[in-house]
């Protein structure tokens, strides 16, 4: 068992070093100078995506309205006109009726592809009068300086992609709020360090849509941000993470509506980057199980009697628990330093969250593994591989409540 206890000593001790250069390089990162955009504005297409009434729809095409940028155009995509997000939209265009925005629905609900990939796929379809597409989530609402912020680093030739992040800040500490939390504050640092992009804010230099086969495996694929970081390398450009479009989003969620978000991610990454995929999980799986043989130790010595080996296994639950707090702390406050969140609260719930956390990757990872069947907003696609999709049946998005429009996601400062 002194074995066991010690091993697991060292793989935890080991996971918190890896935890903490990772999260230096991050934090290093953050904190380089804003760019800022020179000279003529480059002509930007945004694309917005709806299906369904998000609380933040209104407020989103109002701050696209509002962007402190001249040079760009809007495209709304539906799949239905019958969708609630349409009255929505055409409400707030209607108090806009200058503003570069075109309303439209989607031509060909694709069965061999997500609805978000047939709207990328057609809203794409004639930019030859524009040198970069932005690409918005309907639940986020972009500060006025987003698209400028957005579209400045794409001025060095080696960058094809830049994109920003979501950062959970939940106002109801429940289960299902805490562990995605904890599960997003280690994704956040990994898809930096993977050069993985988000489709919540994300633009794209036309040249990699004529020069790749990225809008053809649109049509094939389940989501439009993971492959592009692997076919923007095709190119020798890269994906650039900005740091100031890291967006909060406060709202909370139960464990049972968490796990199926989370199961929709892993599986994303799985299909189109599976590099990553294995690499993070086989680690995760091994961190786990030292977490397990550790605490296994810990009660195995203190009911035995064997004081050396209770020792070792608190020992290692300290030193990664520890860890655990001390970094999340650390890219909390980078990230939001004005605001009070989890881990400054509610630091023992947090700490147990992050128990928690470990205990559902392992069944995510399991499920993201055998996953052949993806329900997302009110669809079920069948999934073969990661170019083999099928949308069992179309059908209209029907929202069970009327959605009053109120804030969500909002723009965190550049301040880090």
């Amino acid at each position: 068992m002194a074995t066991i206890a010690a091993i697991c000593l060292g793989l935890l001790a080991l996971s918190a070093m890896e935890q903490l250069f990772a999260v230096v390089v991050f934090l290093k990162y953050c904190r380089k100078p804003a760019e800022s955009l020179a000279g003529e504005e480059p002509a930007v297409m945004v694309v917005l995506p709806v299906r369904g009434a998000d609380e933040t729809l209104a407020e989103c095409v109002s701050a696209l309205v509002g962007q402190d940028y001249k040079n760009f155009r809007v495209r709304i995509i539906l799949d239905s006109h019958t969708d609630p997000g349409w009255k929505i939209v055409d409400s707030v265009l209607e108090l806009h009726p200058e503003a570069p925005i075109e309303l439209l629905q989607l031509g060909t609900p694709r069965s061999t592809c997500s609805l978000k990939c047939s709207a990328v796929y057609e809203a794409t379809e004639d930019v030859d009068d524009v040198d970069i597409v932005a690409f918005v989530d309907s639940d986020i609402v972009p500060h006025t300086t987003w698209l400028r912020e957005l579209v400045a680093p794409l001025a060095d030739e080696k960058i094809g992609v830049t994109h920003g992040n979501r950062w959970y800040l939940p106002t109801e500490y429940t289960w299902g709020s805490l562990v995605r939390y904890c599960w997003n504050a280690v994704a956040i640092v990994s898809m930096h360090i993977w050069q993985m992009p988000w489709g919540g804010t994300i633009a794209i230099k036309r040249r990699v849509l004529e020069e790749t086969d990225i809008r053809q495996r649109w049509l094939r694929a389940g989501c439009e941000d993971v492959p592009l970081g692997v076919i923007v390398r095709q190119l020798k450009l890269k994906s650039k993470f900005v740091p100031s479009l890291i967006l909060k989003d406060r709202e909370s969620v139960s464990l049972p509506r968490c796990l199926p978000f989370i199961d929709r991610q892993l599986l994303w990454a799985r299909l189109y980057h599976p590099a990553c995929w294995w690499m993070n999980n086989v680690w995760q799986m091994l961190v786990t199980g030292a977490l397990i043989g550790a605490a296994s130790c810990a009660v195995f010595g203190l009911v035995a009697g064997g004081l050396s080996v209770a020792a070792m296994g608190l020992l290692a639950l300290l030193v990664y628990g520890g860890f655990a707090i001390v970094l999340l702390r650390q890219v909390e406050r980078a990230i939001v330093p004005n605001e009070v969140g989890p881990v400054a609260q509610s630091p023992l719930r947090t700490l147990l969250a992050v128990a928690l956390t470990q205990v559902v990757m392992v069944r995510v990872i399991f499920v993201s593994l055998l996953t052949r069947r993806v329900h997302w907003r009110g669809i079920d696609y069948e999934v073969r591989g990661p170019w083999d999709l099928e949308m069992v049946e179309y059908r209209p998005y029907e929202s069970p409540v009327a959605v009053e429009p109120t804030a969500g996601l909002t723009s965190v400062s550049s301040s880090v």
